[in-house]
């Protein structure tokens, strides 16, 4: 039966490897969808074990089936080891950042181990993924699955579908993978059988639980409730009620602001399987907007040649960036709006005209964009977030904060800087 420490090594082992590609590489570019290039993917892949690694996967394999190396990138990008930036001729890349490289390095197998596992379960953006939802149940039922098991049990595979009482499970390939590789159970394979559709097909013959599994997931389950930590998806879904999660539940949060916070650091839940781990990895704490004249580059959704680069100053609001872009791309200013900070998912600001149809006057978001002015939000260079305008047509623009320029003298109204592409006509 496998040992805490194995379990460890496994993951850790596949995760380091994963790093030094890292390492090596230092810059990615991107597809169009906003994902690393297929064969650094493959690459990746091709790193592990043969018992890790998901089979058959080629050069020419759709990102989004790469489940596991699609887990090491988002969690790479909530620590922050990956960031993304620009390269000279404005395209979109991702860089390694080689200072907080170094810290990872400085961590024990223990502290690694738990510093991936926070950021998949409170940073991994399901939605900037492109995961479906029901791969997010999957993965939640199986830490359920887990959570209530009172003893260690093997489950075989019947037709490609594992055999369990009252068990959803809809995906085996990502959240097996994952969970394996995080040492939570083992898979037995048979490595002869050709897997000609991955989505019908698996040379997967059983899994088998284990104490360590078990163990990690009674904690995950009973502290920290998926829905409570990972905020990236609609949790609707799961017929979950937001008001069924209270403090005296769950002292450890502070449940009183629009998001939860953990109040107690996230390792101190741990100390009886991991004594040893001192600290995680955690992104760092923002630091303190600048005054001066920001800088965002729009672009078309779906064209991104089609762009314009406005400006105005950090005392303006967000509501005031909306007139911005309208007048940037000649629109008219006779629908809603929104800004969700964030590609896919993020705070969303609302268009005040969405207090004419509130009753309570709170809104659906998480406030309104002519109530946030710009410098009290948090900017990092080359951060992404989204504008979308008029629900109806639903035309969707992707923003990037490219600078604040503290030496120019404060702008008094917003400025169009440059421009790119003919923008379609407004309907």
């Amino acid at each position: 039966m496998q040992q805490p420490q194995e379990a460890i090594m496994r993951f850790v082992s596949s995760y380091n490897a994963f790093i030094n590609y890292l390492r090596k590489k230092k810059v990615f570019e991107l597809t169009a969808s906003g994902n690393p290039k297929g064969n650094d993917t493959f690459a990746i892949n091709e790193l592990f074990d043969n018992d890790v690694k998901q089979p058959n996967v080629t050069i020419k394999t759709q990102y989004p089936a790469i489940f596991l190396v699609k887990y090491f990138i988002g969690s790479a990008l909530f620590m922050e080891i990956l960031e993304y930036a620009q390269d000279k001729k404005g395209k979109e890349i991702l860089l390694v950042n080689e200072e907080v490289l170094e810290k990872y390095d400085l961590l024990s197998n223990e502290e690694k181990y738990l510093s991936f596992f926070h950021a998949f379960w409170f940073g991994f953006n399901y939605q900037e993924n492109d995961i479906h939802f029901t791969d997010v149940d999957s993965l939640v039922n199986f830490i359920e699955y887990l959570a209530e098991s009172k003893r260690v049990e093997t489950l075989e595979f019947k037709r490609g579908r594992l055999i369990a009482e009252e068990w959803r499970f809809n995906d085996w390939i990502g959240t097996l993978s994952l969970f394996h590789t995080l040492g939570f159970c083992e898979l037995d394979k048979d490595l002869s059988i050709v897997v000609k559709d991955k989505y019908k097909e698996t040379n997967c013959k059983a899994i088998t639980t284990n104490p360590f599994g078990i163990k990690m997931a009674k904690i995950i389950y009973h502290k920290f409730p998926f829905e409570l930590c990972n905020l990236s998806v609609d949790f609707l879904m799961f017929g979950e009620d937001d008001d069924e999660y209270n403090e005296e539940d769950y002292p450890h949060f502070d449940l009183k602001g629009r998001k939860p916070i953990l109040k107690d650091p996230f390792i101190s839940f741990f100390k009886e399987i991991f004594p040893e781990a001192e600290m995680i990895l955690l992104p760092k704490t923002p630091e303190k907007s600048l005054e001066g004249n920001y800088y965002f580059k729009v672009a078309l959704n779906h064209d991104k040649k089609v762009y314009r680069v406005v400006a105005l100053h950090s005392s303006n609001t967000l509501d005031d960036l909306h007139y911005a872009i309208q007048d940037a791309f000649n629109l008219d200013d006779d629908h809603l709006y929104q800004f969700t900070m964030g590609i896919k998912s993020g705070d969303v600001y609302e268009s005040p005209r969405m207090k004419e149809f509130d009753d309570d006057g709170y809104g659906n978001g998480d406030g309104f964009a002519d109530e946030i002015i710009i410098q009290e939000l948090t900017w990092k260079p080359n951060f992404k977030f989204s504008y979308l305008f008029d629900f109806g047509a639903n035309l969707l623009l992707d923003c990037i904060f490219l600078k604040a320029d503290t030496s120019e003298k404060p702008l008094k109204k917003h400025k169009i800087v440059e421009k790119a592409g003919k923008f379609p006509k407004q309907d």
